[in-house]
């Protein structure tokens, strides 16, 4: 795991092409920089792990959106970015894919009618009251597992929210099916976030360690 602070200035210098048009679209400066930041570091950690320059990493597109590594000789890394707010988070493996989902903790409106929505009935009988300080805390909680499940499996929202079910704490979720990994289930593990932050990982088999790393220097 890598994370890394989104508010630094920079160029696109070193991004393809597509990467930079995607930027372009953000309609507030401070939304595009943070996209060209998270994906600077993206890059300059699968290059190092690769041994290659930032700017020679070569990504590709999956069906539903999810990147992937093209063209990068016989080892296989698998990895999944996400961002919120000023925080970057990366999951890198080289022992079968990851999901990764990070989300900052704030009100939403219509939490409640995004619970019954979209959250299984066995985790909303888990929420406390709504009016309580720790509803916020659960909504996220089970918001960002339920993410990271799905960016496993590459589907994003092509696979219904509500039938992915997770677990109140480290543990198995259980997964739709059919599903693009044909998985059952998968694990999810709740990641140390920064202040005001809520994290999870997703993988198909418990991971043996999971490190934390922070970069420091994103170009």
């Amino acid at each position: 795991m890598w994370r890394w602070p989104l508010d630094a200035e920079m160029t696109a210098e070193g991004l393809s092409a597509e990467e930079s048009r995607r930027a372009d679209r953000f309609y507030h400066e401070r939304d595009r920089r943070r996209f060209l930041v998270a994906h600077h570091g993206l890059r300059r950690v699968l290059g190092d792990a690769l041994g290659i320059r930032p700017a020679e990493v070569t990504l590709q597109t999956g069906p539903h959106g999810k990147p992937s590594l093209a063209g990068v000789g016989p080892r296989r890394l698998e990895f999944n970015l996400t961002h919120s707010g000023e925080w970057a988070l990366l999951a890198l493996s080289d022992d079968g894919p990851v999901g990764v989902d990070l989300e900052q903790q704030r009100p939403v409106g219509e939490s409640q009618a995004i619970a019954d929505r979209h959250y299984a009935q066995l985790e909303r009988s888990r929420a406390p009251d709504p009016d309580s300080a720790d509803y916020e805390r659960w909504f996220f909680e089970t918001w960002t597992a339920k993410e990271a499940a799905l960016k496993l499996l590459g589907a994003g929202l092509a696979l219904p929210l509500h039938q992915v079910e997770t677990p109140p704490a480290d543990g198995w979720a259980e997964l739709p099916r059919p599903n693009p990994l044909q998985l059952a289930r998968c694990w999810i593990g709740r990641l140390d976030a920064p202040d005001g932050f809520r994290a999870a990982l997703a993988t198909p088999q418990r991971p043996q360690s999971v490190a934390m790393h922070t970069l420091e220097q994103v170009v």
